[in-house]
């Protein structure tokens, strides 16, 4: 059972459709590779003008110790630890100061306020 001079036009169309989008696939993960790369080399510059990272994109000790915190700024966490901020402070200003650098969601927070304040 043969195709007809339709059907085989229609298949034809079919696989001319397929390779365009394969092309356009293509091109856009291209194009997504070059944006990534951008963004890449701007963040960092930002490690290196921040001393985080060496001329040669090695992480400085700064840079190591901002890799270890977990805290929602790890950048200015490492900022405050370097610039000497927590040298004169005792345990309770510590820990006032690192707390403000918590994140929690506002379902969880209002929890926290309704069990505190029973």
């Amino acid at each position: 059972m043969g195709l007809t001079e339709a059907q085989q036009g229609l298949y034809e169309r079919k696989r001319e459709l397929k390779e365009q989008i394969n092309e356009l696939a293509d091109s856009i993960k291209k194009a997504s590779n070059m944006i990534m790369s951008a963004d890449l080399v701007n963040m960092k510059r930002v490690m290196r003008r921040l001393d985080l990272a060496d001329r040669n994109d090695v992480p400085t000790l700064k840079g190591k110790v901002a890799c270890q915190i977990s805290a929602s700024d790890e950048i200015i966490v490492t900022e405050m630890i370097f610039s000497g901020l927590f040298n004169d402070l005792d345990a309770k200003q510590t820990a006032a100061i690192l707390s403000c650098l918590i994140y929690t969601d506002s379902k969880g927070s209002e929890e926290g306020v309704t069990r505190i304040a029973k």
